[in-house]
């Protein structure tokens, strides 16, 4: 059997633990808890970091590693319990075997350190990394740790801009000749701190370095000139503006996203408290990036604005357009009055009237009573209906006048017409008449607008026709305001099933 048959044989299920192959993910191993102690593993990484060498093999060069061309003889798997890490079944079997080792604990659960996957000895198969949470951050953490290894191993050539300023240069003696204050508050002023670098966009056809770096996002601010472009770990544009001859120097930047100061004459970080022009520089890029954010929130919220305000302004623009209809056909009749003859005036006042009486409405069937405090509680009661009608939106209703219709008789409601401080509130009770009487105390009552007599006339007009339509035979009328006129339509009847 050649070394690929051996590795795909089902069959061969001793050898085939550790491959790799994570197809079939033991999500609910319960050997988790017991063989896992982040604590320790926390220790041992902490101490050896993590191997690219078996060291067990390195203690026993005799033994024979068995297929040892195949990629996986590379590879180490970490216990989770104590933080061992040897080679696989594919070499010599050490993580085997430091499982087979008797202990007093469970050391069943390995992680492999290069693919990241998990595998439990005593279920004898591979388990979901985020079936458990202290599982996953266990390998968040050493994948994290591969990571800053990874940066750590770099030279200074290559790991300059890396973020790492454990080393600062803080007597950097060009700081003075490579920092202009104004020149980048200028730029900033132009185009804001950026986010992708320019010169990136401008030749897609060049190829990052180390793509999957996160600070392939990282972008350097020239403190000459305030020049952003991306550094070492993509396409080197910061270094290359630095390379570009110029007549003064051009050689102290900062990363615009964790604020490390680097120089490339000195080929060192240094550190922005320094100098205290530095430091003020770095102060200002790190205020104007929260007024960026500030703003980016902001218009994200206008972006996206609440469901109940677009219905909120969708009513008020539909009352404005009734109010326009109303208008127009209130024009159109008193132009055919003044061709019938009729004087202009009357028709103006009773405009004029219809207007004024927009910013009122007509309660029915208020408890009445003739005594000293009614005026005093007919107005809260106009108030809290208001208030109701307008669901929850704020509504000054200091400023309404309340009064009753007709002379008082015992037993008997008057109306009480409420007039508003505007045609708004009036109108956004009359639509949410049905918001105000599903209260228990309210249930009788009725909203109605408040009519000029002509209006009234008007209706009863129509309202004698209804009655005489009806006693003639017609059925299903009804009578409906169209553009504010009482008009007599034809309702559809409801048909049962």
């Amino acid at each position: 059997m050649n070394k690929k048959e051996y590795q795909r044989d089902p069959n061969n299920v001793d050898d085939s633990s550790e491959s790799g192959d994570e197809n079939q993910n033991n999500s609910e191993c319960v050997h988790i808890n017991k063989a896992l102690d982040f604590t320790k593993v926390r220790k041992s990484v902490t101490k050896t970091g993590l191997l690219s060498d078996c060291e067990m093999c390195s203690k026993s060069p005799a033994e024979i590693s068995v297929l040892s061309e195949s990629d996986f003889d590379f590879h180490l798997w970490m216990c989770l319990k104590c933080g061992n890490q040897a080679c696989g079944r594919f070499k010599n079997k050490h993580a085997l075997k430091h499982y087979e080792t008797p202990h007093s604990e469970s050391h069943a659960l390995c992680v492999n350190t290069t693919t990241w996957n998990v595998w439990c000895y005593e279920c004898f198969d591979y388990v979901n990394a985020s079936s458990k949470k202290k599982l996953l951050e266990v390998v968040e953490y050493l994948k994290n740790q591969e990571k800053t290894m990874y940066l750590d191993s770099n030279n200074v050539d290559d790991s300059s801009e890396s973020g790492d300023e454990n080393q600062n240069n803080s007597k950097c003696v060009h700081i003075n000749k490579a920092l202009d204050f104004t020149e980048v508050r200028k730029s900033v002023t132009k185009t804001g701190l950026l986010s992708d670098c320019e010169i990136c966009s401008k030749s897609p056809a060049e190829i990052s370095i180390l793509s999957e770096s996160d600070f392939d996002f990282h972008l350097w601010m020239c403190l000459k000139c305030g020049n952003q472009a991306c550094g070492r770990f993509k396409n080197r544009h910061a270094l290359k503006h630095y390379e570009t001859p110029y007549s003064e120097s051009h050689a102290v930047c900062v990363n615009t996203t964790t604020w490390n100061v680097w120089c490339y004459e000195c080929c060192d970080y240094v550190n922005a408290s320094s100098e205290k022009e530095l430091l003020e520089v770095v102060q200002y890029l790190k205020k104007q990036e929260k007024t960026m954010d500030s703003q980016q929130a902001f218009l994200i919220n206008q972006s996206e604005p609440d469901l109940k305000d677009v219905i909120r302004i969708v009513d008020e623009f539909e009352t404005q357009l009734e109010d326009l209809r109303s208008q127009v056909n209130h024009l159109k009749a008193c132009n055919n009055r003044l061709r019938e003859g009729q004087s202009f005036e009357p028709l103006l006042k009773e405009l004029h009237e219809r207007e004024r009486k927009k910013a009122n409405f007509i309660i029915f069937g208020i408890d009445d009573r003739n005594s000293e405090d009614r005026p005093e509680d007919d107005k809260k009661t106009a108030q809290e209906i208001i208030k109701l009608s307008h669901q929850g939106s704020f509504v000054d209703t200091s400023t309404i006048r309340v009064h009753r219709l007709g002379k008082y008789f015992h037993g008997k409601n008057r109306p009480l017409r409420v007039i508003c401080s505007s045609p708004d509130v009036a109108s956004k009770v009359l639509h949410n008449t049905r918001s105000i009487t599903i209260y228990k105390k309210y249930e009788s009552i009725s909203v109605r607008s408040d009519k000029t007599y002509a209006q009234l006339e008007e209706f009863r007009k129509v309202k004698q026709e209804l009655d005489f339509r009806l006693d003639a035979g017609e059925t299903n009328l009804k009578i409906i305001h169209r553009d504010g006129f009482p008009s007599i339509v034809t309702a559809k009847p409801n048909h049962l099933n």
